[in-house]
């Protein structure tokens, strides 16, 4: 038989209040689960048949949501480094293509290592641009004419009794070989004449 306590008004209606409480909270699934973790915080062998259940469920999401996190992480590199490598090798051929240029446009292999150390220097990622710094740095020098070089106007003809051959080949315009064979042949015998 049970035993009978005398228990005040006002401490058996918090009791009931308290029981009704905690019953409503039992009721909601996710408030049942927060209890029983509560519980289990305050005494670890307390017996939470739900928050295992919830607990055996989440282990192994928990390890596939942090498997994703990390293969998403791992893409999103590998794609920056993708982009990054096709930045580098975009680059790297505009810089090739250049060179390339500059050499058909006449550049030696000093001219090139010189536009290189402005390149280097100044942090420049086109040769054209250092190749312009090159050229207004070192301007080409100004060729020297010998005083004995007369200029003669080639694009107009001779005076009367000018120099013949200069007439014969602005009259071919320069599509005849007859009149350029002769001319060698006369400076040939010239030459040999002279050696004797």
């Amino acid at each position: 038989m049970a035993k009978l306590v005398e228990v005040d008004e006002e401490a058996f209606l918090n009791n009931e209040k308290l029981r009704k409480t905690v019953a409503t909270i039992m009721a909601h699934p996710k408030a049942k689960l927060l209890v029983q973790q509560a519980h289990k915080l305050v005494d670890p062998n307390a017996s939470t048949p739900d928050l295992d259940a919830q607990t055996s469920l989440d282990e192994p999401i928990g390890a596939l949501k942090q498997e994703l996190a990390e293969m998403r992480k791992q893409a999103a590199e590998d794609k920056a480094d993708r982009e990054r490598q096709e930045r580098i090798n975009a680059l790297k051929s505009t810089v090739e293509r250049e060179i390339a240029e500059l050499r058909s446009e006449g550049w030696q292999d000093e001219g090139l290592k010189a536009v290189q150390e402005v390149m280097d220097t100044k942090g420049i990622m086109s040769p054209k641009d250092a190749a312009a710094i090159v050229e207004k740095n070192h301007p080409p020098a100004t060729p020297i004419i010998p005083s004995s070089f007369s200029a003669h106007d080639y694009l107009h003809q001779p005076a009367e009794g000018g120099d013949e051959f200069l007439k014969a080949l602005l009259a071919t315009r320069g599509e005849s070989d007859g009149v350029l064979n002769k001319k060698v042949a006369e400076t040939l015998a010239e030459a040999r004449g002279q050696r004797r």
